[in-house]
This record gives structure tokens, sequence and C-alpha cells, in this order.
């Protein structure tokens, strides 16, 4: 091996004093090149067919590259300056092996075996939503303060990661899309807000959510992932209740004056609760059963007041009491003489007794009373009712 230069080189024929002289310089090389890039070489799934995954390199500069044909040479390109690449996009994860040829400009050859790994990338991110209990059913209360978030898991090498949109559907049905004002990701979680702009958009159903995302891979392509969940929003409020006397035993059955101050409550659905309120809804307690009863007293218009919760926490609209409620258990208290007399031959229109009594409701006399006659004597006499 070496450099000869011009005339460096000459031959004498034998027996002859003509000497030929080789007017040209000549480099004699038999070292064959050396590689020295590396023996495997990494790409995300997906990387566009037009990039370069491995750059071939070696100790010579002049060199030309090119494949040897077996194993999976039929998968690569390679240029003559050593950049090698998929004719095809790669969609699944694995491992394909090629050897490249190296040739300098004398003929000699270098060999090298690379292996390429590809490798899955991706994007995904849970999502949950908060401030809705544990049924997975979202009522009208809650729908007021619920948030949407998420953490976001990525597989392989992912920037400029973000949430591209977030998408509700009834079915197949597209409800809203949420396109701007979205949530940044920060160290890999993200939060939607409660905001009416998307919580107004959802009623009565079963909905899912779709979080879509994007970002991009090691080679600049588009990276985008996405997940879903479905819930069901339920705000139907239900049926405002009814209450009534169970038993008005006032003069007149509907005049809301009795001595038994049990309430009959009605319209209750399945499974619900209620409440009741004795106080024009200050406080509220518990109802058990199909009824309540009330304290003795007056208990003036909307004093008293109901409502029920469906199974999913939705509350019914308040019933009130239209009039005045009087539950007086207290007998009447007389006042006068328990005898009286009267003449012989008196005439019957003739008062022989004025009975005087007063209730709960009214200190006066004959206020609110109604008198009638009892036992055996019930023939001899007549009494006005009302005085």
């Amino acid at each position: 091996s070496g450099t000869y230069g011009a005339n460096d080189i000459q031959i004498k024929v034998s027996g002859s004093a003509t000497i030929i002289k080789y007017a040209s310089s000549i480099t004699i090389d038999t070292l064959a090149p050396s590689f020295t890039s590396a023996a495997t070489a990494k790409v995300e799934a997906n990387t566009e067919a037009s990039t370069t995954i491995y750059t071939a390199a070696t100790d010579d500069n002049t060199v030309t590259y090119t494949l040897k044909a077996g194993e999976q040479q039929d998968k690569f390109t390679i240029s003559n300056t050593g950049e090698l690449k998929y004719k095809q996009a790669q969609t699944q994860a694995g491992t394909h092996t090629v050897t490249i040829i190296a040739t300098d400009i004398a003929g000699n050859t270098a060999e090298k075996t690379v292996s390429v790994s590809v490798v899955d990338i991706g994007l995904s991110t849970s999502i949950t939503w908060n401030n809705i209990g544990t049924d997975n059913i979202i009522n009208t209360a809650e729908m007021a303060t619920a948030t949407l978030s998420g953490t976001v898991s990525v597989i392989g090498t992912v920037s400029s990661i973000s949430v591209s949109s977030i998408v509700f559907k009834q079915g197949d049905t597209t409800v809203h899309v949420i396109t701007t004002n979205l949530p940044a990701i920060v160290n890999n979680t993200w939060t939607l807000a409660n905001n009416s702009a998307w919580t107004s958009k959802l009623t009565q159903g079963d909905y899912t959510v779709i979080v879509n995302l994007a970002g991009k891979g090691a080679s600049n392509q588009d990276v985008t992932g996405l997940n879903s969940i479905t819930t069901k929003i339920d705000i139907t409020q239900p049926a405002q209740p009814t209450f009534t006397l169970t038993n008005d035993t006032g003069v007149l059955n509907s005049d809301g004056v009795t001595n038994n101050g049990m309430m009959t409550v009605a319209g209750l659905e399945s499974d619900a609760t209620w409440q009741y309120s004795t106080n024009g809804g200050t406080n509220w307690t518990n109802g058990t059963g199909t009824s309540f009863t009330l304290a003795e007293g007056t208990h003036a218009i909307d004093a008293i007041q109901v409502k029920q919760t469906n199974v999913v926490g939705n509350v019914s609209s308040v019933v009130k009491n239209a009039g005045a409620i009087v539950v007086d258990t207290l007998d009447p208290l007389f006042a006068g003489a328990s005898t009286a007399n009267v003449a012989m031959n008196t005439d019957i229109t003739t008062t022989v007794y004025d009975a005087q009594a007063s209730n709960l409701s009214s200190g006066n006399a004959d206020d609110g009373i109604t008198y009638s006659i009892k036992n055996a004597s019930t023939s001899k006499f007549a009494i006005t009712t009302d005085t």
C-alpha cells in the first residue's frame, strides 16, 4: 500500500535500453474502512418514512453506502452518504436488523449490522368527575360544583403535551365540544373547572366525556391520545309532596282547627327521603313513614313546610300550608254555676241557664265554642249551639 508519484514506476524491457515510465501517480489502498457509528438505533412507532433513523459513519470520508441483501433489508433504504430510513412508517413495536456495506474509492469494503428498535409512543389520560359522591350519578346540586380532572400517561418521548379538546356525547350524538379555554397540563395533571358554559349543555341522561390529547414525538411527529368516561346525569326534580290534617276535628271539617295534630304526607317517591319544618323553613326535621305531628298551638300560614329528596339527591319544591292550623287539645273551661233554679210553669221560651265556656284560641266566652245537650235529659231541653 502507498502512493507512488509520476515517473516513480518504471519498466525496463529486458535486453533493451528502453525504459518505460508511468507518468501518473498511483495510490494503492488495501485497508478496509472501519465503522465508527453505533450498532443500534431507536425510532418511535408511526415516525414518518422520510425521517432519517440512523446515519452510518466510518473513519474514511470517501466511502459510499449500500445495503446487504438478506435479513430485513427490504424494509429500509440508504443513501450514498449513509442516511438510513424505513420505506414505510412502522406502526407496531419491534426490532429489525439490516447490514450496511461501506465501500471506499479503492473498492475495499466493510460491513456493519445495525439493530433498529421500533418503540411504542403514545398519550393517554385518566378522567375523574369530582364533587359527585360515590354513586356515579350527578344530580342538580352536584352539577353546580362538578369538575373534571385527570393524570396524563406518556409512552416514549413526547413533548408539548396539551389537551386539544373535550367532547361530551350522548350515544353517537355530540352534545358539546370544548376547544377554547382548555385546561393546562401541569406536572402531567389537568383540571376542567366548573363553568356554566359547559355544564348548562348537559341535561338528563348518560354522557360520555372524551378528552383528546396532542403532543410531539422525538422526531417532531404528531402524537395524539384520548380516553373516555361515561356518567349518568339526573337533574329531574321530584314532584312536590302534599300534606293535610289527618283528622280535622273542628266544627267544620275544613276549618284547620283540630284536637289531633297529626299531618298526613302524600306524593312521596319510592326510596325518597322527606323533611318537614314547623317554623317557616328555618329548621328541618327528617320525616318517617308518611306523617308527623304538630305541637299544640296556632301555626301561621307558611309555617308548616314539607319537601322530599329523591334517591339521587334532587330536591322537590317546598309545599306550605295555605291557611293557619290550630291544634287545641285542651277541653273548654266552663265558668258558670253547675245548677239553675226555675219557677214552675215558666214559659218554654225563657232561658233557664246561660252556659259560659272558653277555649285555647280565645279567652272570651262562647268564642269558638259549640254547645250541645248530652244524656237522658236531652228531650226536656233545647240549647242554642253558638251561645
